[in-house]
């Protein structure tokens, strides 16, 4: 196991670090869909622990650091994985959607790490990874406003 005894946060998918032997704190919006990673992770015998976390809000970030700080007293494994996508195109979305996508795509990550990394650097180390979807550079038409047409 790559990540025997290392405590992950995880903003997104999270079963294969808990598969890889990660203590993973599970973030999502959705508390019903967050329950259920963990509920999945606990049956593979993982341990994990589950905030409900708004990572497009600097508040519920915060939060959420804090809370796996607490609960792991570290975090090693810092993964940013969260995205939300409204359809439609640049010219067809509103605003508000596209601050929505920004929040949650872009600035949830420079939010993570702010609030993170400073830990992670005190205690000698760690990993920030971002995942970004390949839609970025394989685009379907009209699906997303942050892609070629």
């Amino acid at each position: 196991m790559l990540l025997k005894g290392k405590v992950a946060l995880i903003s997104g998918s999270a079963l294969l670090f808990a598969k890889q032997g990660a203590r993973v704190v599970v973030s999502d919006v959705n508390e019903a869909g967050g329950l259920e990673t963990v509920r999945m992770i606990v049956e593979a015998g993982g341990d994990t622990h589950f905030i409900r976390c708004n990572v497009g809000r600097m508040d519920d970030v915060r939060a959420l650091v804090d809370g796996a700080v607490e609960r792991y007293g570290r975090i090693d494994v810092l993964f940013s994985n969260a995205a939300a996508y409204d359809r439609g195109t640049a010219t067809e979305i509103s605003e508000e959607q596209w601050d929505r996508t920004v929040d949650v795509c872009l600035k949830a990550t420079w939010m993570l790490g702010h609030c993170a990394l400073p830990g992670m650097v005190e205690q000698g180390g760690g990993v920030f990874m971002r995942f970004e979807v390949w839609r970025g550079i394989r685009p379907t038409r009209r699906r997303r406003a942050g892609c070629s047409p």
